[in-house]
């Protein structure tokens, strides 16, 4: 029951966490001055 929870929540926000980590490794920042990373979160 827990796992078909898990897997649920997973499926349901996978295609935006990708979005995010692509969005990250196109766009980095320096540490301590992430501006558009927390303005895209």
């Amino acid at each position: 029951m827990l796992e078909e929870k898990l897997i649920k929540s997973i499926e349901k926000y996978k295609e935006e966490a990708f979005a995010l980590n692509e969005y990250l490794f196109n766009n980095p920042e320096i540490s301590g001055q992430e501006y558009g990373s927390c303005k895209k979160i």
